[in-house]
């Protein structure tokens, strides 16, 4: 276990108050990181003439590399004895790796490979940071308040986010060259700077601290431990996530050298698959509170699909723009039912082991689907039939990958909607939506069961709250 039980009583009400802007002062040097920087960073390997095959694999690979190596998070937890102070040495490792990024556009040095190296170390920052970060989170966060919190800190993450991606858009609008992109990343890294300093500033009591005799199943031994049902749910996602990333990677250079966007359009058509996704989260929550979280699978299963063929036969900006706020929306409807899943289908014992698993197959289902969506488009010599048929098998593959939906048992209406954050902007999956492990408060009254915990009884009825302190504790011990 990686830190003990929270304790809120050890916090003066100073210290409370102090943690709280540390930590919305934290997200929004973040989001704004994120906006400015990782976004733009397949529009840089297009910029500097590093080819469309590359500018896709950018977005997949160091995904891929960042994820085997946070596998050492929990070494490192240990190392450092502190949650607080690995998540601010991998949020920093994040800050350097921009700065590297801008020294090298900087010193006309941008190779693929290097490029690759330093995006990959980018995204072990990234990975890394967030168990160890939700771990700490838990203790500085007061219970009663987090859901007011939370809410309000996504808002201004989620502002902040958008504020940075409308930045970098007029930057490069109005300055041409490839000298605009050190500046952007040159404030990214400024960015992550800052919210490395504030996770550091922030407090942790020494209760807080890694259990040293706390022990850990292996890799294998949380695989070994998912049931037949859980199994089946981890390959569709899997599978989804492949067919998905057939195509994804390959929009950005579809639409900066094809559809021969300017970057404010390209930026435009960004924005509104984010904002379209920021929009929906709330409703979709409500829809599932009254329909179920499988009724909203299935609409985000199905609505995604015809997504990337689309944009065989939509051109115009206008029509894109359509296209991209549907697609933000049922993104949202999507990815909200796979957090929701992990919580209400996965049995309390196998959360941890279904979240690790899915942190390192998730990116090698992403490497693997834009591995074979370069193969197509380097068969046909990236000319634009390559990509027309890069949509149409994205697709395809998602059509297959929804008849894996699990259908064995029925998922009842959520007790609870769980707090998330935006890890990272995506051109047509609008964001990469990830849990923040903090007890959420319940959306309605349901009797006591497993796997939640109920924590107030009322007539018979439990107002419930999640029981994911474990899962943050645990999840780098899992990954070991």
């Amino acid at each position: 276990m990686i830190c003990s039980n929270p304790n809120h009583g050890e916090l003066s009400s100073r210290e409370v108050d102090q943690n709280l802007r540390l930590l919305t002062f934290e997200g929004g040097a973040y989001s704004l990181m994120v906006g400015m920087g990782e976004t733009y960073l397949g529009a840089l390997v297009i910029a500097v003439g590093l080819g469309e095959y590359l500018a896709g694999l950018i977005t997949t690979v160091p995904v891929l590399i960042g994820a085997i190596l946070q596998l050492v998070s929990f070494w490192g937890v240990r190392l450092f004895n502190s949650n607080k102070n690995w998540a601010a040495f991998a949020a920093a490792t994040q800050a350097v790796s921009a700065s590297l990024i801008a020294a090298m556009v900087w010193q006309d040095q941008v190779t693929a490979s290097l490029l690759i190296f330093v995006a990959g170390w980018y995204w072990f920052g990234s990975l890394a940071a967030g168990p160890a970060w939700n771990a700490w989170v838990q203790n500085v966060v007061p219970t009663e308040s987090r859901a007011q919190y939370f809410g309000i800190r996504a808002r201004v993450c989620q502002c902040l986010m958008l504020i940075g991606l409308l930045v970098a858009g007029m930057l490069l609008r109005t300055f041409s060259g490839v000298g605009v992109f050190v500046v952007l990343f040159a404030l990214a890294a400024l960015c992550r700077a800052c919210s490395a300093i504030a996770i550091g500033f922030g407090t942790e009591r020494p209760s807080w601290r890694p259990n040293a005799t706390a022990t850990s199943n292996s890799f294998l031994e949380n695989l070994r431990s998912l049931d037949a049902t859980s199994t089946k749910l981890i390959a569709y996602l899997f599978s989804m996530q492949a067919a998905v990333y057939v195509s994804a990677p390959y929009f950005t250079p579809y639409m900066l050298s094809h559809l021969k966007l300017s970057y404010i359009e390209y930026t435009w058509l960004i924005g509104l698959g984010f904002g379209g996704k920021i929009l929906a989260m709330t409703w979709a929550g409500r829809v599932a509170a009254r329909v179920g979280t499988n009724r909203i699978l299935l609409i985000g299963g199905l609505g995604i699909i015809p997504l990337a063929v689309a944009w065989v036969f939509v051109k115009s900006v206008i029509a894109l723009s359509v296209v991209q706020i549907a697609g933000g929306i049922l993104w949202a409807f999507y990815e909200l039912a796979i957090l929701l899943l992990f919580f209400e289908r996965f049995a309390h014992d196998q959360r941890v082991a279904a979240l690790s698993i899915y942190n390192l197959g998730n990116a090698a289902s992403m490497v693997v689907g834009s591995l074979a969506g370069g193969a197509l488009l380097a068969a046909f010599g990236g000319e634009l039939i390559g990509y027309y048929c890069v949509f149409a098998v994205s697709s395809g593959g998602r059509l297959l990958s929804f008849l894996l939906m699990p259908t064995e048992r029925a998922t009842e209406r959520p007790s609870f909607i769980p707090h998330f954050r935006f890890t990272a902007i995506r051109p047509i999956v609008g964001a990469w939506v990830t849990p923040i492990f903090a007890r959420s408060r319940a959306v309605v009254q349901v009797p006591e069961r497993e796997p939640v915990r109920a924590s107030e009884t009322n007539a018979g009825h439990a107002s419930v709250a999640l029981d994911c302190e474990p899962a943050a504790a645990n999840l780098q011990a899992s990954l070991s």
